[in-house]
């Protein structure tokens, strides 16, 4: 704390994240008709480093044409990521047990490669009149994986009529630049993949193909969204309110693979010709009431799509002739309502949940394990669920206690999670999994009496 409201903060933060994932034996991993069989295919030991510094400034109270709270701050991370990889060969398979596609792997699966990215900002704060704030801000952002200096302004205001003090309009933009996934610059130097191509009476009929993942195009751009937001609150007697809210994000340079076949390999250059767009429109109600009880609804109508849907990877190099399309949690219609309500007894209270939305996308798969059509063209069944549950607060030894008991999935619906996607199969467009009714009990602790 510096004295008269203005206050430093510096701060360093370490993360390491270590996975390894190992099959149980060195058997061929098959793609069937009727699921997977064999031994999974990675033998995978991944490891990732980051260390982090901050530092931010508040400056004090500043008094022209209104008051200006103004801070600023600097953010510099570094990344190290490491992997030591062996991948095994896997099939796919015919409906009639004949091999279609036979995929390899060649070359060391050991790498590393670093990531170094700096960041500056100010912002203000203004509040011109005690109904009216604007917020504008600078940004400046340095990654050494594009090597690119970006600024990226930002602007929002929040207004509430001098008639009308229980209603709320606000709105901004900004330019906001993502950080490109080191994923993406490492897979150049992972195993190659080399697919073989069969046909029915088992002879070659294609291949061996080699699918190659280039970084030739040094000039890439970073990643980066626009972002809109339009939001209108209302709030009306009995601590009850509505609000509408729009959000729109415009995707502009997007890092991705983009096949460029040649006579004798698959070839994947990494450009900037990624384009999402994504537009989400909210409907809310809520309602706050005793102090400790509320409830609340809402209805969300969204899109989520891009011209590369599904990602491209050394360990499925697919050949999608069409890959536009929603992205893979798109759920163009959700509702959602949860609530804390009381009982006719003092010392118990309900609680709810219930949500209904869109099935998530998926993929219909040709029997060789490429895409057939557009990239996730089908959707799983709409996903419904209610949870209740009854609480009682009770008194125990100076503490109090909430023992609360219930239902998750009220209705039984099974929400499939699994779906077999591959043409011709017997099972073709068969939903597994999900779970069904089940009973929930737990205690939580409020304190001391």
């Amino acid at each position: 704390y510096l004295g008269g409201g203005a206050v430093l903060e510096a701060g360093y933060a370490f993360n390491r994240t270590t996975y390894h994932e190992q099959p149980q034996g060195w058997e061929p991993l098959y793609y069937t008709a009727a699921g997977k069989r064999g031994n999974w295919f990675r033998d995978a030991r991944q490891s990732s480093v980051r260390h982090q510094f901050l530092v931010n400034a508040f400056a004090r109270t500043l008094n022209w044409r209104g008051s200006h709270l103004v801070k600023g701050g600097a953010d510099v991370s570094y990344i190290d990521y490491s992997q030591g990889i062996e991948r095994n060969t896997y099939y796919h398979l015919r409906v009639d047990g004949s091999p279609i596609r036979k995929t390899e792997f060649l070359g060391p699966g050991a790498l590393s490669r670093t990531s170094l990215m700096t960041s500056y900002y100010v912002q203000d704060s203004w509040r011109p009149r005690p109904n009216l704030q604007v917020e504008g801000g600078l940004r400046w952002d340095y990654d050494r994986l594009v090597r690119r200096i970006n600024f990226a302004p930002r602007l929002s205001a929040a207004y509430s009529p001098a008639r009308r003090p229980n209603m709320k309009i606000s709105g901004g933009f900004g330019l906001i630049y993502d950080v490109p996934n080191l994923q993406l610059f490492v897979r150049p130097l992972d195993q190659i993949p080399v697919v073989t191509y069969f046909a029915g009476d088992g002879s070659v009929a294609r291949g061996p193909v080699a699918a190659l993942f280039d970084l030739v195009n040094l000039g890439l751009n970073s990643p980066a969204f626009w972002t809109y937001t339009v939001g209108w609150e209302q709030r009306f007697a009995s601590n009850l309110s509505f609000a509408m809210n729009y959000l729109g994000k415009r995707g502009l340079s997007g890092l991705a693979f983009i096949p460029t076949f040649e006579p004798n390999d698959s070839s994947y250059q990494l450009a900037n010709q990624r384009q999402d767009r994504v537009d989400s429109a909210e409907f809310t109600v809520r309602q706050t009431f005793r102090r400790q009880y509320a409830w609340m609804a809402s209805y969300v109508r969204s899109s989520a799509r891009s011209n590369a849907a599904v990602d491209i990877t050394v360990d499925d190099p697919q050949n999608i002739a069409n890959n536009s399309g929603p992205l893979s949690w798109d759920a163009p219609h959700r509702l959602l309502s949860w609530g804390y309500l009381p009982t006719f007894w003092k010392s118990w209270a309900v609680a709810y949940l219930v949500e209904y939305r869109s099935g998530f996308p998926f993929s219909i798969v040709q029997e060789d394990g490429f895409l057939a059509g557009p990239a996730n063209s089908r959707r799983f069944p709409n996903f419904l669920e209610a949870n209740i549950h009854a609480e009682l607060k009770v008194s125990l030894f100076h503490h109090r206690w909430a023992l609360r008991g219930g239902f998750n999935n009220l209705t039984g619906r099974r929400n499939p999670t699994v779906v077999n996607p591959m043409m011709g199969a017997p099972q073709f467009m068969t939903f597994y999994g999900g779970y069904g009714r089940a009973a929930n009990f737990r205690i939580r602790w409020l304190g001391h009496d």
